[in-house]
């Protein structure tokens, strides 16, 4: 038998396929954690958001879930998260840090934070903290995997409520007699 040191090795399906997804998601609530993890998964094989580059099948992401910062923090030491969803209220610090932290360890992720509150400071924090989106809870798709689909894709998302919000403030800023 001879060998052709010009040939090589077909690539298996693995090595073919496009590269798992890490999502990260923070949430102190285990049963809200539970749900939000399930929400961020493709609700179908057809779904286009659940489609990579050439219409090819992508595989769900692979799942990391933390209560908290100091979680959170333990998760970031073995892993990239390509996407995170932030719950806006954790028990143990403030969203900015998890922001933060996630940004040091992996700059291009898209961040969605959920809030269960239309605090307009809370999501200009968020907001200028890094995160890419920024939804009210009541305001979730079932399937979360759109959003960060939208986002990935350059987008974001906003609470209407709190963008009647913000452009109530600027308006009030340009009317004779605003702050």
């Amino acid at each position: 038998m001879t060998t052709d040191s010009n040939l090589t090795a077909a690539a298996t399906p693995q090595e073919c396929a496009p590269a798992r997804r890490v999502l990260l998601v923070v949430e102190s609530d285990p049963v809200r954690r539970r749900d939000f993890a399930q929400r961020c998964r493709p609700r179908t094989k057809s779904s286009r958001s659940s489609r990579g580059a050439g219409g090819a099948q992508e595989r769900p992401p692979v799942l990391e879930t933390a209560s908290g910062l100091g979680e959170a923090a333990a998760c970031l030491k073995r892993t990239r998260p390509d996407y995170a969803l932030v719950s806006s209220r954790l028990a143990d610090g403030a969203i900015t840090d998890v922001l933060r932290l996630i940004l040091e360890r992996s700059p291009a992720c898209q961040i969605l934070v959920v809030s269960n509150s239309p605090d307009e400071a809370a999501a200009a924090r968020a907001l200028s903290a890094g995160a890419n989106s920024y939804l009210m809870e009541g305001e979730l798709p079932a399937d979360l995997s759109e959003c960060f689909a939208l986002m990935a894709s350059g987008g974001s998302l906003v609470s209407p409520e709190l963008a009647r919000c913000a452009l109530v403030t600027l308006e009030a800023r340009r009317s004779p007699g605003g702050a």
